[in-house]
């Protein structure tokens, strides 16, 4: 997901330059920038017009603000009060069933079958289960209400199976999920009355956890939340400090100096590019302007730089022990250990794209009918793709090929997307091209959603056979039949050799079957 996340930031990047476009791929694509986390969400609109230093001073302080929201509310919402509230949703489960066989006895007796009398619980559930399937509910509400009549998770089982098959799918995981929370909960409880000493390991999600693994200090949480969060706030972030520095000359019709010109400096009078009514060097810019570089260097620099640090020191093995790799895991363990610092790669890579976006961008009407400033900026955007390829394909910096091939496509997708774009910059107005190119945009976006799709099932595929737990039959369908056999062999799959057409053989023939 990280991965796809990291794509869409720059798909709204490189997409929303300038001067290419129809209506309906500016509007996709400005919608991409959702995944930017637009720090202005919380800013009230519908009172006056806020002036953009202001708002640019609140993005430097909401990063820390989302950080404590996660450290306070969101982590002890999932440690402590969901699995309460689990808990009590699986009772409240568990008793509606009891309730419902306890008053409904007699009732259910009524028209029973003599086998089903002789059979006890189980046979009254099969009278039941008669009834629903002869259309005593509708679809909508069938799982919940197949569920109002399970017996037990073990009783009813055999019941399910025999009356509606592989069809009743909700119910069953709906009996099964209530009847195991419930048990593991009278467990905990029995072992905390009998031995005196609560099972820490419960807690955590974790049976044979040690005890001496220490939680995490309130420091160390909010490091964690820190690096991981502005993973996905960097764009956001030095997207906006750099606008406050980005000005436009008045009057200066010069189109050398279209870019790091005298306006840059105040040698000319110029006005704040993202807010023109606000003069640049002057009043509230100029007050703020000393704060605004300081952050720039913070966040665009420092950041990047205080993740090497902490990646070059998890270089040691001896060092992802403890705590540490809770805290940092995330930044590395997804890498090959010889490229435990290619985070860095990715925050380089989007500040590079950011920069263009944000600073070659001149609004004075002689620089956009040039097309110089947008020829610039789509060149910087090449250059920086194919290093990143380049980089890419000469790497392979993933633990799973699957990570590295999605990584791959997507670049290439991003690639296309520019190399289209410019196209678009020559294209004449209502003429036959500009459909063909609006075609193959959405076409170049659509194979990154199903490569993307793609890579997800392989990633639900591993995380199954990595927990221990069989995988849904319809991802191996997917992995072992919808792919062709140099692809599983690229992607590690075909270990087994000649077995693996074998195993495709017999899945095809399992479906069949049913």
């Amino acid at each position: 997901m990280y991965i796809i996340l990291t794509y869409i930031q720059c798909l709204s990047i490189v997409g929303n330059r300038q001067g290419w476009g129809t209506e309906r791929t500016k509007t996709f694509l400005k919608s991409a920038e959702i995944v930017n986390f637009p720090l202005d969400l919380f800013i009230p609109s519908c009172a006056a017009e806020m002036p953009f230093v202001h708002k640019a001073a609140f993005f430097t302080v909401t990063p820390i603000f989302y950080v404590l929201v996660d450290v306070v509310l969101v982590e002890n919402f999932v440690k402590h009060a969901w699995p309460r509230l689990a808990d009590a949703l699986a009772a409240c489960l568990v008793g509606l069933i009891r309730v419902k066989y306890v008053f409904g006895a007699e009732e259910a007796r009524e028209g029973m079958r003599a086998e089903d009398e002789a059979a006890g619980a189980r046979g009254r559930l099969r009278h039941e289960l008669r009834g629903l399937e002869s259309g005593r509910t509708g679809r909508f509400l069938g799982g919940v209400v197949q569920a109002w009549y399970l017996a037990s998770p073990v009783e009813a089982e055999e019941a399910i199976d025999a009356t509606f098959g592989s069809g009743n799918a909700l119910a069953k995981r709906t009996m099964r999920w209530a009847g195991n929370r419930a048990s593991m909960r009278a467990k905990r409880r029995k072992g905390v009355t009998e031995s005196g000493v609560t099972d820490v390991s419960a807690d955590v999600g974790e049976p044979n956890a040690p005890l001496t693994d220490a939680p995490l200090t309130f420091a160390q949480k909010c490091t964690k939340h820190f690096f991981e969060d502005m993973r996905l706030m960097y764009v956001a972030t030095t997207s906006a400090l750099l606008k406050t520095l980005r000005c436009t000359p008045v009057g200066d019709r010069d189109l050398s100096k279209f870019w790091m010109g005298s306006a840059w400096f105040g040698a000319t009078e110029s006005v704040l590019s993202a807010d023109p009514a606000q003069t640049c060097w002057e009043g509230e810019h100029a007050k703020l302007v000393p704060y605004f570089v300081v952050m720039l260097v913070l966040y665009g620099l420092g950041y990047p730089l205080a993740t090497l640090l902490v990646l070059n020191d998890c270089k040691n093995p001896e060092r992802r022990k403890g705590w540490h790799p809770k805290v940092y895991g995330r930044l590395y363990r997804r890498f090959e250990p010889q490229y435990y610092w290619w985070e860095v790669v990715y925050l380089v890579r989007r500040l590079c794209l950011v920069s263009f976006r944000t600073l070659m961008n001149d609004r004075r009407a002689e620089v956009y009918a040039a097309r110089t400033m947008q020829g610039w900026q789509a060149l910087c955007f090449v250059v920086t793709l194919c290093a990143a390829l380049l980089a890419q394909f000469y790497a392979h910096p993933f633990k799973l090929e699957h990570m590295d091939l999605l990584d791959a496509t997507l670049l290439c997708c991003l690639f296309l997307v520019v190399w289209l774009s410019m196209a678009f910059e020559v294209a004449l107005k209502d003429t036959p091209e500009v459909p063909v190119l609006e075609f193959l945009v959405f076409m170049v976006v659509g194979v990154s959603v199903l490569a993307s799709a793609y890579a997800l099932i392989l990633d639900a595929y591993h995380s199954h056979l990595k927990s221990g737990r069989q995988p849904p039959r319809w991802i191996v369908w997917v992995v072992f039949t919808c792919t062709p056999p140099p692809v599983l062999k690229g992607l590690g799959l075909s270990a087994l050799g000649d077995s693996t057409f074998s195993l495709r053989a017999d899945i095809r023939a399992l479906a069949k079957r049913d």
